[in-house]
C-alpha cells in the first residue's frame, strides 16, 4: 500500500481549508466587482482562451483538488504524484505550497479589492470610466493578479507534489 503523502496536515484538513480561501475569493470577487463572471475579452481568440484557462483552473481544477484531498483519494486520482523519500524535503513542499497558496489568495483578493470597478478581463481595452490604479499591491508590482494566480498554482503543485498540477 502507498504511504499518504501528506504529513504536515491531513489530507481533509487541507481540503477544507481550500475550499474556505476559494469561498472568500468568489466573495471578495463579488464584492469588490459586482460579478464573479464579469466581462470577457473582445475579438481576441487567444485573450478569451487565456481568460477561460484562468476561470478553469480557479473554479475548477482548485475545488475539484480541494474535494479530492478532503475525500482522502489524492493518491488514487492523479498518478503523477511525487513519491519522494525525503521526509524533509516532502515536509519543505508542503509547508512552501501552503504558503505560496495562501499568499496567492491573498495577492488576488487584494488586487481585486484596489481595483473595484476599474476590473475587466485581461486584455479588454480601457473603458472611458477606468482610472489608472496605482495603490495598493499595483504600487508594488505590475500584475499582480497574475502573480497571485502564478503563486496559487505553484502552490498546489507543491502542496500535494503533483506533476499534472505543475
Amino acid at each position: 500500500m502507498k504511504e499518504q503523502m501528506m504529513h504536515v496536515f491531513e489530507q481533509r484538513v487541507l481540503g477544507i481549508g481550500m475550499l474556505f480561501l476559494l469561498a472568500i475569493l468568489v466573495g471578495i470577487k463579488h464584492a469588490a466587482t459586482g460579478s464573479i463572471l464579469k466581462d470577457k475579452p473582445e475579438n481576441n481568440p487567444w485573450l478569451w482562451f487565456v481568460h477561460v484557462f484562468n476561470l478553469f483552473f480557479l473554479l475548477v481544477v482548485n475545488p475539484a483538488a480541494a474535494v479530492v484531498l478532503t475525500i482522502r483519494r489524492m493518491e488514487a486520482v492523479d498518478p503523477t504524484l511525487l513519491s519522494l523519500s525525503a521526509s524533509w524535503l516532502r515536509s519543505a513542499l508542503e509547508i512552501g505550497g501552503i504558503g505560496l497558496y495562501i499568499m496567492g489568495f491573498l495577492l488576488m483578493g487584494w488586487a481585486l479589492m484596489s481595483l473595484r470597478d476599474n476590473y475587466q478581463a485581461g486584455g479588454s481595452n480601457p473603458r472611458a470610466c477606468d482610472e489608472m490604479v496605482l495603490a495598493g499591491p499595483y504600487a508594488l508590482i505590475r500584475h499582480p493578479m497574475y502573480t497571485g494566480a502564478l503563486c496559487i498554482s505553484l502552490g498546489l503543485a507543491f502542496m500535494v507534489q503533483s506533476l499534472i498540477l505543475f
